[in-house]
């Protein structure tokens, strides 16, 4: 693992590509998830992701983050040599990801800068992005601490996490972050959209490993304990069980519960681009096009013949070739060739228990 001849201190794109994504069942699922289902985008959430990376990133320079389920699949869309790939024994949540990208990063990309990217992110305003990388780079390599990108809320939106903004950092659209702040009600999130203190949390963040390793070791001392150990077999036959024991030994969390809230001066840079993470089908419907009565068809086949009668604000999305809806509102309807869902559009499946336990018992 540490034949990998590049430069010190440069960036390093990493794109998470290990989720789930169970609130969009019965499409994604664990053997096929959003980001790499051809249902969310002909080339594929994670193919976007990557091309995005790639304007702002050399190719040897970009780093992929999956599971070992979709290792081949993720392979397949993403070309990139075998060590630029950095595999989970399985999805454990985004504390586990970013332990491991860290320890990945100190040793093949010594003192780099890393950028992580999500591969079920969509993003508009793509010149905005691009420069609000290139200031976030810039940011993390002067200041020893974590800087995560933030935007302003242009809805109040209960699915997203928010930060809380504190006093400006000297730098323009960077602030010292204050809180951060749990998926609100909707009265909370329409206070935070207006209050002018709080933006969306897009989970998009930059360090320099060597910065992520001292956080961790004050903040997380057991997972830094770990990071050690595993650093010392890095190359050794037993590496991979070591890590696969240590994803079976840690709870599943989030990056933020774990280290980002512990902080008391990390930092914020507001980004002024588009963002919408692809979570539940309430995303979908809101960035969909939509015909004259709020309906919204997804991935429409030529030869499909649909006939909506008296009915609104629907999302469909289905195999069949005919599709008639009578009297329907305000319903997610989706269907492939073995599974049914229909349910209030407003209805957000959060939970394994809801799309798989019922028949997985």
């Amino acid at each position: 693992m540490n034949n990998l001849s590049i430069e010190e201190s440069k960036p390093v794109a990493v794109i998470f590509a290990g989720g789930g994504g169970t609130r969009l069942w019965p499409i994604s699922t664990s053997s096929l998830p959003k980001q790499i289902n051809p249902a969310f985008s002909k080339k594929t959430l994670l193919k976007e992701a990557f091309e995005r990376a790639l304007k702002l990133f050399p190719k040897e320079r970009i780093v992929v983050v999956a599971t070992k389920e979709l290792e081949k699949k993720v392979r397949d869309i993403v070309k990139l040599p075998k060590k630029n790939f950095i595999i989970q024994p399985k999805n454990a949540d985004t504390a586990m990801a970013m332990c491991l990208t860290a320890l990945h990063l100190e040793t093949l990309f010594s003192n780099s800068t890393a950028i992580i990217f999500y591969s079920d992110h969509k993003i508009t305003k793509c010149n905005n992005f691009k420069k609000s990388i290139n200031d976030l780079v810039e940011i993390a390599k002067k200041h020893s601490s974590l800087v995560t990108i933030g935007t302003w809320p242009t809805v109040p939106s209960t699915q997203f996490g928010y930060i809380k903004l504190g006093k400006r950092a000297g730098v323009k659209n960077l602030y010292k972050v204050k809180a951060f702040r749990e998926k609100p009600d909707l009265k909370t999130a329409k206070r935070y959209l207006k209050d002018k203190k709080h933006v969306w949390n897009t989970g998009v963040y930059a360090w320099k490993s060597s910065v992520f390793l001292s956080v961790l070791k004050k903040v997380a001392p057991s997972f830094y304990s770990d990071l050690v150990e595993l650093k010392i077999s890095i190359g050794e036959k037993q590496y991979e069980k070591k890590v696969v024991d240590w994803f079976e030994q840690k709870r599943p969390a989030s990056f933020e519960k774990i280290v980002s809230e512990k902080l008391s001066d990390m930092f914020v840079y507001v980004a002024d681009y588009s963002w919408n993470d692809i979570g539940n089908w309430k995303t979908i419907y809101d960035l969909a096009k939509k015909d004259k009565n709020g309906n919204a068809i997804i991935n429409r086949e030529d030869d499909q013949k649909i006939n909506l009668v008296s009915s609104s604000n629907n999302t469909i999305l289905s195999e069949s070739k005919k599709i008639a809806l009578v009297g329907i509102k305000d319903l997610i309807i989706v269907q492939n060739n073995d599974s049914l869902l229909i349910c209030n559009r407003n209805k957000i499946i959060t939970s394994d228990e809801l799309v798989y336990g019922v028949w997985n018992r």
